[in-house]
């Protein structure tokens, strides 16, 4: 059995199982619920991909390393 995580969040209990669809699952959740947000914001072009990729990124590799691929897009802006 996988480990979850439950999260309890103003819009309903989430549950985290460790997995990237899971991530997902989170994510369109969270950006799903319009009475914090004023409009759901899986609408927003790319915001839910880039945030569950950014989130991702952060449970596979770490805060630090996805920290040093967000400074280093930037720079090259």
């Amino acid at each position: 059995m996988v480990n979850q995580k439950v999260i309890l969040g103003p819009c309903k209990k989430l549950v985290y199982d460790g997995t990237d669809s899971g991530i997902k699952q989170l994510v369109t959740s969270v950006l799903a619920y319009e009475k914090v947000w004023g409009m759901d914001l899986n609408h927003v072009p790319l915001l839910t991909e880039s945030v569950t990729n950014y989130l991702i990124k952060i449970e596979n590799d770490g805060m630090q390393e996805a920290n040093k691929e967000v400074t280093n897009m930037n720079a090259a802006i």
